[in-house]
């Protein structure tokens, strides 16, 4: 619901000003397959991050979606990192706010561990981030 100020300015429209009217937006990456290893290890993915020419620099993030690709019925754990700073992922896409207010110009990275029993020989494929940012 928008309210009236005096004058007819929406209160939307005077909070952007206030902001300086920061234009939001996203950047798109994607990493190569990696082996998911069959022990308690953990592989790292290349790091995802914006394309050259991106107008990130000052920005925040907002969200970001996240995917993956696994063969079908093979279980992991799957991690989507900032740095160190590592959020286990519920399923093979989805959005997060965990990295929210992080700089937008950051590097991303996926973490995979194979469950107990996972077959030997499985790749994680078709990463990629959507990173939207203020």
């Amino acid at each position: 619901m928008k309210r009236r100020l005096a004058g007819g300015v929406s209160m939307l429209c005077a909070a952007g000003a206030a902001l300086g009217a920061a234009a939001a937006g996203s950047w798109v990456a994607n990493a190569p397959g990696v082996p998911v290893p069959v022990s308690e290890r953990t592989v790292r993915s290349a790091e995802l991050l914006p394309p050259p020419g991106a107008a990130v620099e000052g920005r925040r993030v907002a969200s970001v979606h996240w995917q993956y690709a696994l063969p079908p019925s093979v279980r992991a754990r799957a991690w989507l990192c900032l740095a160190e700073r590592c959020v286990a992922l519920p399923g093979a896409r989805g959005t997060s706010t965990a990295f929210a207010g992080a700089a937008a110009d950051s590097g991303f990275h996926f973490r995979f561990a194979a469950a107990p029993g996972a077959p030997q020989g499985v790749r994680a494929s078709r990463m990629q981030v959507i990173v939207n940012y203020q």
